[in-house]
């Protein structure tokens, strides 16, 4: 078996760019496995109703106002939660794709977050069917969660692009975004290999940004640059068809020597599906390492038998790579630090989109005790533990990992209740009931109308 790490001399042998190319093209929508028709469906309505929420926050009113702004005269494709906004697919897109990712509430691994704003923003456009934007929602996610394999072979061992700092968003986004687009506007694989060559141009972002709206406009810049590498390669503007795997290109120049490995492209895109396993959804928003410190909290919460006074001092061993911000002075900043998690969690007994809201973080209880919480060096065989030091002595801890959730009936609860921050009871069961059919849709334009809150 062989990988970029232990053959440098033929990386170029591989031919990655070209079988991804060809794998999102040629793959016919009949042969789609039917798990990840289910897991796209679900992927899907989870995306619309985070980015929904979004769009009640500050950063989706200055999004929306900037693809108001820019959008241009091909008013074509709709914008979350605007009412009647329509705008050019690009800046449609990147608005959409700028909310998805904005409370880091989406499914986790951040791909249908530039997925999703690229295909609905083309097929609308088109006038595609559902199942047309269901299946490059599936081919383009399997490519993406595959290249990101491709240079994150190290990343458990501490090692990798995106330990440094690259974030994949920003790296694989635009090249996910390319190829859905491709697809759905009907490009042959020689332009789609072309494509992925432009979007890399627009390949770039870095994990310092978490805390901050930009963060978020990774997947709205991803969305929006894919969707004009579709277009610049298939009116014959050229880049180059095997940037992937090239010397000086893609992997080349984000990978070092050894960090590398091809084979999630070679032998697994696929075979089978990702997502003939869902992935899940997230239960809070806030990054996912944060999960496990927040559930912790929210046991103790539960637990009881002591007061907020009584807390003296506050420990965690939160891991501070992602969760770099040690202050929540925005709702940016709040999904990132874990001195607020904790905090609020333990005061509210709950953390949901209401404890993202200005008030929450303006709640001097919380903020007195974010405080007093304090880092400790994680412990071997433990992580996601937080421990009350009481007044008189006592301590109380608990330990707690960030599952998913996997359950249909969930998934459905948290759409509902994120769109209802933005939409009537009515469009939000409607929105819904589409989803769940989508491959049976003739068209998206009922969706995007309910979505926009027309």
């Amino acid at each position: 078996m062989h990988s970029l790490a232990q053959d440098k001399s033929s990386i170029h042998s591989y031919k990655l760019t070209g079988k991804l190319a060809s794998f999102c093209i040629a793959t016919r929508a009949e042969d789609l496995p039917a798990a990840t028709l289910e897991s796209g469906r679900q992927l899907i309505l989870d995306t619309i109703g985070v980015s929904l929420l979004a769009s009640t926050h500050t950063i989706g009113r200055l999004i929306s106002a900037q693809a108001a702004e820019l959008g241009g005269h091909a008013q074509t494709a709709g914008v979350f939660g605007t009412g009647n906004l329509k705008v050019s697919p690009v800046f449609a897109a990147q608005a959409n794709g700028t909310m998805a990712n904005a409370l880091d509430y989406d499914s986790g691994q951040h791909l249908p977050t530039h997925i999703l704003p690229a295909v609905l923003a083309v097929a609308e456009e088109g006038g595609l069917s559902g199942r047309d934007a269901l299946a490059a929602f599936i081919v383009a996610y399997e490519a993406a969660a595959r290249l990101t394999k491709v240079i994150d072979a190290k990343r458990a061992e501490h090692q990798g692009p995106t330990y440094r700092g690259w974030w994949h968003v920003g790296l694989i986004g635009p090249v996910a975004a390319a190829l859905a687009a491709c697809r759905l506007k009907g490009a042959d694989v020689e332009q789609a290999a072309r494509a992925i060559g432009i979007a890399t141009a627009s390949s770039a972002g870095f994990r310092r940004s978490m805390g901050t709206m930009t963060k978020a406009l990774h997947s709205g810049n991803a969305a929006r640059a894919g969707i004009e590498a579709a277009l610049l390669s298939m009116r014959g503007f050229t880049g180059d068809p095997e940037i992937i795997e090239a010397p000086l290109g893609f992997v080349a120049a984000i990978a070092m020597p050894n960090e590398s490995d091809a084979t999630p492209i070679t032998e697994r895109l696929g075979r089978s599906f990702v997502l003939e396993k869902s992935p899940g959804v997230k239960r809070y928003p806030a990054v996912t390492p944060a999960h496990g410190v927040i559930t912790a909290a929210l046991k103790l919460a539960a637990e009881g038998g002591y007061t907020l006074e009584d807390i003296e001092k506050v420990e965690s061993d939160f891991r501070s790579f992602s969760l770099s911000r040690m202050k929540a002075r925005d709702e940016e900043e709040a999904g990132f630090c874990a001195p607020y998690l904790i905090a609020a969690s333990l005061v509210h007994g709950a953390f949901g989109p209401e404890q993202i809201l200005p008030a929450a973080i303006a709640d001097s209880r919380v903020r007195k005790l974010s405080e007093r919480i304090v880092q400790i060096p994680k412990t071997a065989g433990e992580g996601n533990v937080v421990t009350l030091h009481l007044r008189g002595g006592k301590t109380l801890s608990a330990r707690a990992h960030g599952e998913r959730a996997f359950e249909p009936d969930y998934i459905a609860r948290k759409f509902t209740h994120c769109a209802l921050a933005a939409l009537n009871v009515l469009a939000v069961d409607e929105i819904n009931d589409i989803v769940a059919h989508l491959d049976q849709q003739s068209s998206i334009d009922r969706l995007m109308a309910l979505a926009r809150g027309a």
